[in-house]
């Protein structure tokens, strides 16, 4: 039997793809906007046209994890906006079309993500799969909508459906550690803002292998949020993130709330500058044991696994790389780790200091280029620039 995945080639449904297989799982079809030619791919025209049921026929779960990222940088405009809600609700309705025309070779189970931005944030207030929420902003009316979107599958069709509201996905391969790893490996890497604002998290293998109980076991149904169950704030992700390299690092430079607003804008920066406590009550009643329970245990794997995806092997003396990467060693210079950078044939020697100067060099030559635009515009490429080095 076949699995489908709406939006398989991004950051969660990669990693979903290759556990999956792990798990024995080989007829995965996956959903994107644009065939690559490459066996099972499929284009949301051919879900839309039906051409391709008999292709996928029968069909064990679908998993929608399709949708315009949130934090990136792109302009927060109208347009973006509108981006955002039909690539969740949008591709949602077309799932409901597909599952209708199924027939009486409807799918087990239907999987799709949602977020707890459903949930006001709030300092003191815990929230379960059963608190209200959906109506306080922008992001959480865009989670009920999304929601409510997926409802006939189960209410009109009679197929088991399992919704995700996630917390932020930790995972080496994107999302918000890609970014960040560069400014925490250097040591200015820091909270945002005072810290002290809940930070509901979960890791990306957790993530992953809650899709696939959920399908593998028929009692998991409805709500569930998605987040570990240990309860942190900002601060203290920031500050076991950073402790988890070897040897430690600092993490005392936070940012600024407002640089996100301005940035991101309010209405997607209040993700990062505020939080929910958010229990997953209903998950861990269904059975499921996350594989990463506390920050310490994802940051400890996180920092192994960038590394190993990169393509370099960490210790306290040695970074080494293959030819795809800058080779780097770090050596002892009178009792101060200097980083020995080769490239192109040339070796230099940086101190930590010197390649954060670089990287700052570089944000200048960025915001130069970008004269007379915007702010948020300026700093668009830092964060590409922080994954490039």
């Amino acid at each position: 039997m076949s699995v489908i995945i709406g939006g398989g080639k991004g950051f969660i449904g990669q990693r979903l793809v290759q556990l999956l297989r792990e798990k024995g799982f080989q007829n995965i079809w996956i959903v994107s906007r644009k065939s690559d030619g490459q066996g099972n791919t499929l284009t949301w025209d051919d879900i839309r046209s039906g051409t391709t049921l008999s292709s996928v026929k029968p069909i064990k779960a679908i998993v929608n994890l399709a949708g315009a990222p949130l934090l990136s940088f792109q302009r927060w405009t109208d347009a973006y906006k509108n981006e955002v809600v039909q690539s969740r609700i949008g591709t949602t309705k077309t799932f409901v079309d597909f599952v209708r025309d199924l027939k009486d070779e409807k799918p087990e189970v239907y999987v799709s993500m949602s977020g707890v931005s459903y949930y006001k944030p709030d300092p003191v207030k815990e929230y379960t799969e059963t608190s209200e929420g959906g109506d306080y902003d922008f992001l959480s009316r865009l989670a009920r909508d999304w929601e409510q979107a997926s409802e006939p599958i189960e209410t009109k069709f009679n197929v088991r459906r399992v919704i995700l509201r996630s917390g932020g996905v930790l995972g080496s391969s994107g999302g918000m550690i890609g970014s960040m790893y560069w400014p925490f490996f250097l040591g200015v890497g820091g909270p945002i803002g005072n810290g002290q604002q809940p930070f509901p998290w979960v890791h990306l293998d957790d993530v992953c292998l809650l899709i696939i109980y959920a399908i593998q076991n028929n009692h998991v149904n409805g709500i569930l949020n998605a987040c570990a169950p240990e309860l942190i704030t900002n601060r203290e992700f920031s500050q076991t993130f950073a402790h988890a390299f070897s040897p430690p690092r600092p993490a005392i430079f936070p940012m600024p709330a407002f640089l996100l607003n301005t940035l991101l804008g309010p209405e997607r920066a209040i993700v990062a500058t505020q939080g929910q406590k958010v229990i997953p009550q209903a998950t861990l009643q269904t059975g499921y044991t996350f594989k990463y329970p506390t920050i310490k245990e994802a940051s400890q794997d996180l920092t192994k696994l960038f590394q190993r995806l990169i393509g370099r092997k960490f210790d306290d003396s040695i970074i080494q790389s293959d030819i795809n990467y800058y080779p780097f060693k770090v050596v002892n210079n009178n009792g101060r780790s200097n980083i020995q950078v080769e490239y192109k044939k040339e070796t230099k020697l940086f101190t930590p200091e010197e390649i954060l100067s670089m990287i700052l060099l570089k944000m200048k030559e960025i915001a130069q280029a970008y004269v007379g635009k915007k702010v948020s515009e300026v700093v668009m490429g830092v964060p590409a620039y922080f994954n490039y080095l």
